[in-house]
């Protein structure tokens, strides 16, 4: 008798152990997820991302990675439940991240400055096709190739929530056209310059001879000039009528001349 109770004794622990946890325990997929279109696209091509799942914070706050790589939120999402932006500069094929940053006031460095950035809120995509490499070695000219059209309306230096509208000043010299730009952001004069050799057969790219943007500004009572020269990245050239309609684009990791539209009309 005594063998046949710790028989059914150890039978029912057995039994217990296959029993399905109870209900509340299974674990929850606490991943938020969201849509892309187009999924696929070169270096700057337009990037809408819609359907988010609940977002916790305005939609503008967040911040935009394409496998690890940030990409800038156009001003469109500001006053929208969707966010568009641009396949930036350095871009691989993977997922794609909203992200939102605050500033964690409890967790300071020894000294007080650091005051390290915590995600709160993360939007996931699982994958984006990136159809044009990033050269680290050389710039490029190439014809615009994306999905959309280059405007008057595009020439603005943007930056988080600031919006510059910038006018550009075409000058011919010889067999050079250069284009020029200067603008203010808070206190600081940014000038741009673009200069191509040339070539008069607009079926024909011409030759990109030089690329650069001079940040100015006071600190401490010292005035500093920072020069960036595009050594890395990629031109895209829309229009090319020297004498009449100049356009394009630049797409690189510099962030003074990231995702600046041209647009020079020199009939005005």
């Amino acid at each position: 008798m005594k063998k046949i109770i710790i028989i059914l004794c150890i039978m029912g622990l057995l039994i217990s152990c296959f029993d399905p946890p109870p209900e509340g325990n299974d674990p929850v997929d606490e991943t938020k997820y969201g849509y892309v279109s187009p999924s696929s696209g070169k270096l700057g091509t337009k990037v809408r991302f819609f359907n988010l799942d609940e977002p916790d914070y305005p939609i503008d706050e967040y911040r935009v990675k394409f496998h690890g790589m940030d990409a800038l939120i156009e001003p469109d999402s500001i006053t929208s439940t969707d966010v568009y932006t641009s396949v930036p500069f350095d871009a691989l094929h993977g997922p794609v991240m909203l992200l939102h940053y605050e500033l964690d006031s409890t967790d300071y460095s020894q000294n007080g400055v650091l005051i390290p950035m915590i995600n709160h809120d993360t939007i996931k995509i699982p994958f984006f096709d990136v159809r044009e490499y990033s050269s680290h070695i050389d710039r490029r000219l190439t014809w615009f190739d994306l999905n959309y059209t280059i405007g008057a309306e595009h020439s603005k230096y943007r930056s988080g929530k600031t919006i510059q509208e910038i006018n550009w000043v075409g000058e011919i010299n010889g067999d050079t056209t250069i284009l020029t730009a200067s603008y203010f952001i808070n206190d600081e004069k940014y000038d741009h310059h673009i200069s191509f050799y040339s070539i008069r057969d607009n079926d024909h790219l011409p030759e990109l001879i030089n690329v650069y943007c001079y940040r100015s500004y006071r600190k401490y009572g010292v005035d500093y000039v920072d020069r960036d020269y595009l050594f890395e990245g990629v031109v895209k050239l829309q229009s090319w009528d020297p004498g009449n309609l100049v356009s394009g684009r630049i797409i690189t990791t510099l962030g003074n001349m990231n995702n600046i539209h041209f647009w020079c009309d020199f009939s005005e």
